[in-house]
């Protein structure tokens, strides 16, 4: 469900508007679950690309992690919803550790 700061963040910005905060949270729900699905869809030994300051790179998932862990001197935050993935570039081997909302699965 929508958060109430949220309808009260879109209640402001649309305060003459005749959409109600419940057509507001049907037409928003699903892409929020839409995300939490594509999470639980990476998998270990997948090909999947993610985007970096030089543009998208490709890799495989090499690691799932499903705690809070330091990776490489950065804290990263992991649960069973939201898993974190140490990935490796074809390119160069270097590893990095990503969110699974910042993955894309590629055809293998």
């Amino acid at each position: 469900m929508i958060s109430g700061a949220a309808l009260r963040f879109w209640h402001h910005v649309n305060p003459v508007s005749g959409a109600t905060a419940a057509a507001y949270a049907a037409r928003y729900e699903p892409r929020i679950r839409g995300r939490q699905q594509e999470v639980l869809m990476v998998a270990v030994d997948d090909r999947v690309s993610w985007n970096t300051s030089q543009g998208r790179t490709r890799g495989r998932v090499v690691e799932r992690r499903n705690s809070d862990f330091t990776f490489d001197g950065q804290h990263f935050t992991a649960s069973e919803k939201e898993p974190a993935f140490i990935v490796e570039s074809e390119k160069t081997g270097a590893r990095a550790a990503h969110k699974g909302s910042a993955l894309r699965v590629l055809k293998k």
